[in-house]
């Protein structure tokens, strides 16, 4: 099974090397390519797991910048591994092993579906195995072992923290020492959390699921109205039958005294779950999937067949005391497994475990913080510069990159150009791509889309997926060539098949906007969608919504526009909204377009101030409308241009002003909006000259400094 599962998520490892939302997870730690800044807020809190992975990651790929193969092999492997560890570990404890192992299998499986985001963080297996050991642990009243995997634990996924629940069901202990040792785990998490994330000088909120910096963002409710839609949506059923299916299962199924401390446990993740994750993400749920099928295999292990089942069979007797013979008419019975005799070795391997994690991570965080100090990058500078001046080609290129960066020597645009001219001139792919990119960004040199062609080329031609996409796009806007989308979809296409989502979502839009094959252009949309580009999630919820080259589909469409949307993609945000609209759902519609307005979507912003102006989710509020037209319409939206002039004249949230009035009248007929004309020649009617005057003034200035 771990062996299907590393060729199973190995080709999910990377879209392309510097795009792949799994493989920037995973090698967020690389002391080569640290970015641990970058991530999401909630994701700070799971140093552990990126620590480790990001020395996986520096083990065992020495070429970070040719070899992307060996990516996907190296988290494919950690992935695996993790998986095995799991596997033992219920092998160890356990005596319904196979089944259970199987379950979990089967489980994890579903992972592979792209309902599920097809996300494979370095969190979630690990995160999985500590959350089960704590389990065992409570079963067997190893309380010390207990609290060590829960600490240790909750800093590769904060969901493990949930386990500490089982203290209150400790009845050996009084009320005081359950509730101090409770609240002491959580304790000790928050203090760890920022005493590692202040060393790596990274700021983070102690508790931020949904990415909050404060109490207000953590009480949001924007998951939790939104999981509560998808709950009763049609498209349940590919959350039901998954993992969130093996919970309902053991909720209603599992439902005995004897379970009561798990269930609790349970359904209190899936309560964290409900209010600050994605429903859809199957991997959310997997922490709980072990305990799960464990209570599952117990009940159908307790399970009494009906004894007419067994009617007209022998039944065997039992030998008597000493004998040493087996009776023809009996059977051989074999004790069963104690967990006594393997129980030890579970421990032992617990500590193993945590000690080589502990201790791994402890080094590579230690390995980061030294390795990003200034005396350090300076001597890898001076190295590299040794180096390069005997022409080694990869020491130019990394020193070009350094001058680039400014790491260990101050920032200098002309000696990056230098360094990447020289290594490029040998021969190497990602120096010439990066010239190219130098030439196109003015960076050590002048601004020359011409210059940039052939080096982008040279490195297309070795299979630099960049490069290749690079040059699709100077093609495509006529940058340096002469237009020709021919040649752009070509290398697009070459891009895209290696897996690079920019150039898959560019190729998707040619064939929407010139070839017209929406077949095609779904294809790739789909494929850069699978892998999170939030573009092309939007523009196949399009294409779903609209039934070109995919059967009509309202539902499909909302999924791709939610996913897109939950990136903080503007459109895709504005797209959800208008989709709840037309389902009267109107409290969701204006929260999708208030994201949208805030990040400047003129047509979001017109749409609020809609809701405001009609009182639709919101109290009628006409000042909160006027702000909404006003920054729309500022941004050139003719609807919103006619509307704010109608506010202007009618004095409706605003002083009325007939001059303002006339100015966005004749700004929005200038866009040939359907009944401008005639509400500016009212408007005209009732001003003077010298005020039509004033108002056409004003109409010059703002398309001057509009257009």
């Amino acid at each position: 099974m771990c062996v299907a599962y590393y060729f199973l998520v190995q080709k999910y490892a990377v879209g392309n090397a510097n795009n792949s939302t799994n493989l920037w997870v995973f090698s967020s730690c690389s002391l080569s390519d640290f970015h641990f800044e970058q991530l999401y807020d909630v994701w700070k809190g799971r140093l552990l797991a990126p620590l480790f992975s990001g020395f996986w990651f520096d083990f065992l790929v020495k070429d970070k910048s040719l070899n992307i193969e060996a990516y996907g092999n190296a988290f494919a492997l950690y992935q695996s591994l993790w998986l095995l560890l799991l596997f033992v570990v219920v092998i160890l404890g356990l005596r319904q092993s196979l089944l259970i192992n199987l379950g979990i299998f089967a489980g994890l499986t579903y992972n592979f579906s792209p309902e599920g985001g097809l996300y494979f963080y370095p969190w979630d297996i690990p995160s999985t195995l500590f959350f089960t050991l704590a389990i065992l642990f409570y079963e067997r009243r190893q309380m010390p072992l207990m609290i060590m995997v829960i600490c240790v634990g909750a800093f590769l996924k904060e969901t493990i923290l949930v386990c500490a629940l089982l203290f209150f069901f400790v009845n050996e202990w009084k009320w005081w020492w359950r509730l101090l040792t409770f609240a002491g785990i959580g304790f000790l998490y928050m203090v760890g959390k920022k005493i590692l994330i202040a060393h790596l000088h990274i700021t983070a909120a102690v508790f931020s699921m949904n990415d909050s910096r404060n109490l207000s963002d953590l009480l949001h409710t924007d998951k939790l109205v939104e999981n509560a839609h998808y709950i009763f949506s049609p498209t349940l059923n590919h959350y039901l039958f998954v993992h969130a299916g093996t919970v309902l299962a053991v909720l209603v199924l599992g439902w005995q005294r004897r379970f009561l401390p798990y269930l609790v446990v349970i359904f209190a993740h899936e309560v964290g779950l409900f209010w600050f994750a994605d429903l859809h993400e199957f991997r959310n749920s997997m922490n709980c999937l072990p305990i799960c099928v464990i209570i599952l295999a117990q009940r159908w292990q307790d399970y009494t067949f009906p004894a007419s089942l067994f009617q007209g069979l022998p039944v065997p007797k039992p030998e008597s005391a000493g004998s040493n013979k087996v009776s023809s008419k009996s059977t051989i019975s074999m004790p069963p497994w104690s967990v006594r005799d393997t129980f030890p070795i579970l421990k032992l391997l617990l500590v193993l475990l945590t000690g080589t994690c502990v201790v791994i991570s402890a080094w590579q965080y230690y390995s980061i913080i030294e390795y990003h100090r200034p005396d350090h990058q300076a001597r890898v500078v001076e190295a590299l510069k040794s180096k390069a001046e005997k022409g080694d080609a990869q020491a130019q290129y990394q020193l070009a990159k350094h001058y680039v960066s400014g790491e260990g020597v101050a920032g200098n645009p002309t000696n990056a150009f230098q360094w990447f001219l020289k290594a490029a001139e040998h021969g190497v792919a990602e120096a010439q791509c990066q010239l190219g990119v130098c030439y196109v960004q003015a960076v050590g040199t002048g601004k020359d889309f011409a210059a940039s062609v052939p080096w982008f080329r040279k490195a297309a031609d070795q299979g630099n997926v960049d490069a290749q996409y690079n040059l699709g796009l100077l093609y495509e806007n006529g940058m340096g060539v002469k237009q020709d989308l021919a040649e752009a979809a070509i290398w697009y296409q070459r891009a895209g098949e290696k897996g690079n989502i920019l150039a898959q979502n560019s190729l998707g839009l040619i064939c929407v906007n010139f070839r017209k094959d929406y077949a095609e252009a779904a294809q790739w949309f789909r494929k850069a969608a699978d892998q999170g580009n939030a573009p092309a999630q939007n523009s196949l919820g399009v294409l779903y919504l609209q039934g070109l080259g995919v059967k009509q589909d309202a539902n499909e469409a909302l999924k791709w526009f939610q996913q897109s949307a939950q990136l903080g993609f503007a459109e895709g945000q504005n797209n959800c909204g208008l989709v709840f609209y037309s389902g009267q759902r109107y409290n969701e519609s204006a929260q999708w377009f208030h994201k949208a307005a805030d990040q400047g979507h003129i047509g979001a912003q017109y749409n609020l101030a809609q809701f405001y102006q009609k009182g639709l989710a919101y109290a009628q509020d006409l000042g909160e409308a006027s702000l909404w037209y006003s920054r729309a319409a500022k941004q050139g939206y003719g609807l919103a241009q006619l509307s704010l002039g109608k506010i202007y004249r009618e004095g409706q949230g605003l002083k009325a002003d007939n001059i303002e009035a006339y100015k966005w009248f004749k700004l929005a007929q200038l866009q040939d909006v359907s009944d401008a004309g005639k509400e500016l020649a009212n408007c005209a009617a009732a001003m003077s000259k010298e005020q039509i005057n004033t108002a056409e003034s004003e109409v010059k200035q703002f398309t001057a400094v509009r257009y």
